[in-house]
């Protein structure tokens, strides 16, 4: 990381060629780059972890399948009782999720968020961000970020944060676009109009 932080504050050349290296990754965007940040950002990115970590990414790359760590057959058997890994059983999250997606995200395609949210029954809803260049970086560090996702992520929160929200035993499946407060609120209100929903305050 320090030499990433230190060639791309020397010369301006080598700033493009870092930033690019970014763009490869996680899409080109530079209109939502905040050029002044690349040194702190390549100062923490990428951060450590561990070969098992880059190992299991791998396998699930692989198999296209997002199951628990790959042993091996013999130790396989030994720790889930079969010889291949189980899925990860996401029937299992209770809590309420919104997925929120760029449809310039290398890292997480729109086909990619899709299939998660048919495996997540307690999805609120998939938000797609409403720009077309939109990349993975920008969730974190897009300058106009906040208008584009965080508005409605906070929204959202503020809805399930109040006692007086019920989950429905499944969350509609229509995909809604993220522009902002208005697009989340009418998901609210589709949802809480549906028959599944129960407005009912917790006693």
């Amino acid at each position: 990381n320090y030499f990433f932080r230190f060639s791309c504050e020397a010369f301006r050349f080598e700033e493009r060629i870092c930033e690019n290296y970014l763009f490869l990754i996680c899409g080109h965007d530079p209109e939502q780059f905040d050029e002044s940040l690349l040194p702190m950002i390549l100062g923490h990115v990428p951060a450590g972890t561990s070969t098992k970590t880059l190992v299991h990414y791998a396998q699930e790359i692989k198999s296209r399948m997002f199951q628990k760590y790959d042993y091996g057959a013999e130790r396989n058997i030994i720790l889930y009782n079969s010889t291949t890994p189980p899925l990860y059983n996401l029937s299992q999250v209770t809590v309420p999720v919104s997925l929120h997606y760029g449809d310039n995200d290398l890292l997480a395609s729109p086909t990619d968020v899709s299939t998660l949210f048919s495996q997540l029954k307690s999805a609120v809803g998939m938000f797609r961000v409403n720009l077309s260049s939109f990349n993975h970086l920008d969730f974190l560090w897009g300058r106009d970020a906040r208008s584009l996702v965080y508005t409605t992520v906070q929204t959202l929160m503020g809805e399930y944060s109040s006692p007086a929200v019920h989950l429905p035993a499944r969350a509609p499946a229509s995909v809604s676009s993220a522009t902002g407060v208005k697009s989340s609120f009418n998901v609210l209100t589709q949802w809480r109009n549906s028959d599944n929903v129960n407005n009912n305050a917790i006693e």
